[in-house]
């Protein structure tokens, strides 16, 4: 894993193609290089409308000898040991299109994905840090992070919020 301030994908595409442990379907699994804050999404290219699956915990559909993915009707199968190999591999941001219903099995480890994934990682801009003070305290930066959400922010008239350091 690449240990950064900054969030990484992938410099370029990397195809497996393989059948699905469970399933038997072949099918190829493109992953693409994706934008900040993208996270891993999944699109099935042999559904209609390519519907996307993000990677979030709220997707997760099934956990029984794999981990099944599903948005509205759309699932995607075995998604673990491609996802491992992208977090290992440090990368942050993929879109993962497939045209079928699970990632193929390939060897049975996350090692042919990593492998594959390792040699395209490539920085790409983080967003900038925001910056809060009070009046007459020390200054604090505050990254945005993908875990942080804010709910609800109550603004005392003492504090400003600065995109640029100031």
């Amino acid at each position: 894993m690449i240990s950064s301030n900054q969030q990484h994908t992938l410099g370029a595409s990397f195809e497996l193609q393989g059948i699905g442990l469970h399933t038997g379907v072949t099918s190829t699994l493109l992953v693409e290089p994706a934008d900040a804050n993208t996270g891993y999404v999944f699109v099935r290219t042999d559904l209609e409308g390519a519907p996307e699956i993000p990677a979030l915990v709220a997707n997760v559909h099934e956990t029984r000898r794999g981990t099944t993915l599903q948005a509205g009707e759309a699932q995607v199968y075995t998604t673990e040991h491609v996802l491992a190999a992208l977090y290992a591999s440090g990368v942050d941001n993929a879109r993962l299109c497939i045209d079928g219903p699970e990632v193929p099995i390939l060897d049975g480890s996350a090692q042919p994905s990593r492998s594959m994934a390792s040699k395209a990682v490539v920085s790409i801009e983080f967003p900038p840090p925001v910056r809060l003070a009070t009046e007459g305290a020390p200054k604090q930066a505050w990254c945005p992070s993908m875990g942080l959400t804010v709910r609800q922010f109550h603004r005392p008239k003492s504090l400003y919020v600065s995109q640029n350091g100031g």
